[in-house]
């Protein structure tokens, strides 16, 4: 058989489609990508099928096949098979991602690509224009880097961290420019670091830390949770559930464990700006991409939800909702802030500061994976209008329910009765996130 023609797969930005990640395989004649962790690219999406297409290499021709039940368009046509060239874009569903492919007449790898083997023969690399890992940020310095690159990526961390909740004194560091150690820290808990103070709420605080050359979120029980064998059980079981599950919408549970008497977990940190942000600065956004997003929110909740010990969030608020600043494995969306999650049952009407998005039973009982469709209606309508929940709720004469109907200037009317019903005052009438995702997809 005559060699094998190296091809390079990157995915586009879904809106500006400039580069996120690239794979390159140069031995493998058949090429899978899906949502499925056995293909040769995983990519998490809400309208991507588990094994959604092949590329195949047949008599020097590589070949897009289609497997998927919501199709692979090229040119905005859907294809079954077709040859690729060099420069091929084809684009997974009619609203999924989008990915370029490059076959040199070569076999070299590409320049300016910075690529590292893996398994299964595929080389995957960043693109060119995130200077770092955004997940897990590593700090490092790498042996190839030159000093004045790296200077400029740590100058760069430093003016994310100065942007998160709390902001810092201005004009302050938190890494040195040269070395990429940290200029100082507060404190230090086991292995970890403690260089800022992120946020303090009901159940705990949270910290950036520090170790071996990355940032994670640090997330502690405040002292009266703490000593509380119920709750540091309830704490636990959370956040070791969340541990099991690899998806790019949740941020990666690093270690859950105990230190100076506290209950700990050390989590991803994750870069980006949250939807309430976004709507504060940009207005209500297109319905194109509020679907978009709320797709991969269901995809992140069905994960959740149907998760062998079920997770159910409890505060889904548009600020717990994160966009990431570089995609992970095609999915843009994050949901973050477990650490309040109030599924654990610690108290019935418990406060909350997300009042407009919490669905009417949590003023009487725990939540359940219905509680968390509630909000993300609400959040949803949010983003269609860039109001405020409360002016879309009725009186008391009708319970008080939330009135979607009442919202104006919306693009498809189908909208309205998807809104009603993820807002059902009976959280038995909700419907799921797998079936709230497919009747998305039908008003695209």
């Amino acid at each position: 058989m005559p060699p094998v023609d190296v091809i390079t797969i990157t995915l586009l930005h879904p809106l500006q489609s400039t580069p996120i990640q690239s794979w390159t395989f140069d031995q493998e004649t058949q090429v899978s990508i899906g949502r499925s962790t056995d293909n040769h690219v995983v990519l998490y999406s809400a309208v991507v099928s588990r094994h959604h297409v092949e590329l195949c290499y047949e008599n020097s021709v590589w070949e897009v096949v289609s497997l998927g039940a919501n199709g692979t368009y090229m040119d905005n046509q859907r294809v079954t098979r077709s040859p690729l060239k060099d420069g091929s874009v084809f684009r997974l569903a009619r609203s999924g991602p989008n990915l370029l492919v490059n076959i040199p007449s070569t076999s070299s790898t590409p320049v300016g690509r910075s690529i590292a083997p893996s398994s299964r023969s595929a080389r995957s690399s960043s693109s060119p224009s995130v200077p770092l890992s955004i997940q897990g940020l590593s700090v490092s310095q790498p042996q190839s880097a030159s000093s004045d690159a790296f200077a400029l990526a740590s100058e760069r961390i430093s003016k994310i961290l100065e942007n998160e909740e709390t902001a810092v004194v201005s004009g302050e560091l938190l890494f040195d420019t040269h070395t990429g150690q940290p200029l100082k820290a507060i404190n230090s808990k086991g292995a970890y670091q403690i260089l800022k103070l992120l946020g303090r709420g009901q159940m705990g605080q949270t910290h950036l830390v520090w170790r071996s050359g990355q940032t994670f979120v640090m997330k502690q029980l405040q002292d009266k949770w703490d000593h509380n064998p119920q709750v540091a059980a309830a704490f636990q079981t959370q956040f070791r559930s969340l541990q099991s599950l690899q998806h790019p919408g949740i941020p990666q549970v690093i270690d859950v464990l105990e230190l100076d008497g506290q209950q700990t977990v050390v989590m991803e940190m994750v870069y980006g700006q949250n939807l309430a942000e976004l709507v504060a600065t940009k207005g209500r956004i297109s319905q194109a991409e509020a679907i978009a997003l709320t797709l991969e929110v269901c995809d992140v909740l069905e994960e959740l939800h149907n998760a062998p010990s079920p997770i159910v969030h409890g505060d889904l608020h548009p600020r717990h909702l994160l966009r990431r600043q570089a995609l992970r494995s095609g999915q843009e969306m994050v949901l973050i802030d477990f650490g309040l999650s109030r599924w654990h049952g610690w108290k019935a009407g418990l406060p909350c500061a997300s009042q407009g998005y919490v669905a009417p039973e949590l003023a009487s009982q725990r939540p359940t994976a219905a509680s968390d469709m509630y909000s993300l209606g609400v959040a949803l309508a949010f983003l269609l209008t860039g109001q405020e929940p409360k002016n879309f709720y009725g009186t008391p004469e009708n319970g008080s329910r939330f009135q979607p109907e009442t919202m104006q200037g919306l693009e498809a009317t189908a909208i309205v009765g998807l809104i009603q019903d993820m807002t059902n005052p009976n959280p038995a009438s909700r419907p799921p996130a797998s079936a709230i995702a497919q009747m998305l997809r039908q008003i695209i």
